[in-house]
């Protein structure tokens, strides 16, 4: 039986990856309305991605007996004047999430349950990878510069990356 600490901290991580779902919807339709498919491509891919960690918390308390519960997720409100910006705001999220998901991991330690411990593990190495994924690209943007043709590339370069 999970602890109540831990039913609260991962019902919290669910809202936060439906959140993070939206968000990405957003950024993907901010791009899309501009013409950067590949770009809009990658976020869409990141939106369900969020949503199947969704899934994965869900399918963690529902096999641990536990009813979960989601809360109200904020609408998104998304202020950005390029690629760029976006990608920022994409890494800047992510960096909340580890801590978020970092909060998580703790809370189970001290809560002994080293069931959700193990189970939170995937989450921190996917943390890894998104993080360095987000800092990739904006790398990029550091090599390249930000004008136009730029943004060109690193939106058809997006694209396939995961």
């Amino acid at each position: 039986m999970l602890k109540q600490s831990v039913i609260d901290v991962l019902n919290k991580q669910l809202n936060a990856e439906l959140e993070s779902s939206n968000i990405y919807l957003v950024m993907s339709n901010w791009c899309r309305t501009r013409g950067l498919l590949g770009a809009a491509t990658f976020f869409k891919g990141h939106a369900d991605e969020e949503y199947q960690h969704f899934k994965k918390i869900w399918n963690h308390l529902e096999d641990n007996d536990v009813r979960p519960h989601v809360g109200v997720v904020p609408a998104v409100n998304l202020q950005v004047s390029s690629l760029k910006d976006v990608l920022e705001q994409a890494y800047e999220h992510e960096k909340l999430v580890t801590s978020l998901i970092n909060n998580c991991v703790k809370v189970a330690q001290e809560a002994n349950d080293y069931k959700t411990f193990n189970f939170l593990q995937w989450f921190v190495d996917e943390q890894v990878e998104e993080e360095s994924l987000f800092s990739d690209v904006l790398a990029k943007f550091e090599i390249a510069g930000t004008d136009g043709i730029a943004t060109y590339y690193v939106d058809r370069d997006i694209e396939n990356l995961h």
